[in-house]
């Protein structure tokens, strides 16, 4: 992750920080959202060798994914998932089953998983699905601890 902090200083991008190891980064920069993605990734293949999807939101956006929140009663953020997509949707031809549910929202999935990621069906059968672009999943601590940290 230090090298992710530095990478973007080279950049020009100021206030580098980074949650846990997850590959999550806050930054601040005039540029665009997708400025940032493309240089971002660019750096990365010809830095480090890593040829990876790098997903931009700006913090309006991502509070707005706060916002769309569709299961907002949900308490335990182990239980919401959002998976945050390059590219707007369309509804994915993936039923839920049981208690658990799929609500697709622009380019963002959110998924209500009450007994878990690892035990959830809708999961295993949504990445087996054929899903067109890049993305990257977080639980709803995550999302919440980023966007603290957009905010600080």
């Amino acid at each position: 992750m230090a090298t992710l902090r530095s990478l973007v200083e080279d950049l020009g991008m100021s206030d580098p920080a980074t949650y846990l190891q997850s590959g999550n980064l806050v930054v601040t920069s005039e540029r665009s959202s997708d400025e940032v993605g493309e240089q971002i990734r660019s750096a990365l293949v010809d830095r480090v060798g890593l040829e990876v999807a790098v997903i931009v939101r700006s913090v309006a956006q991502w509070r707005a994914v706060i916002a769309a929140n569709p299961y907002p009663t949900e308490t335990d953020g182990t239980k919401v998932h959002v998976l945050v997509m390059a590219e707007a949707l369309e509804d994915r031809d993936v039923e839920p089953s049981g208690s658990e549910s799929m609500t697709v929202s622009g380019s963002e999935i959110y998924l209500h998983l009450p007994d878990g990621l690892g035990r959830s069906k809708l999961a295993q059968r949504l990445g087996r699905a054929p899903v067109t672009g890049d993305g990257t999943m977080r639980n709803w601590n995550t999302v919440l601890a980023l966007a603290e940290l957009a905010s600080s």
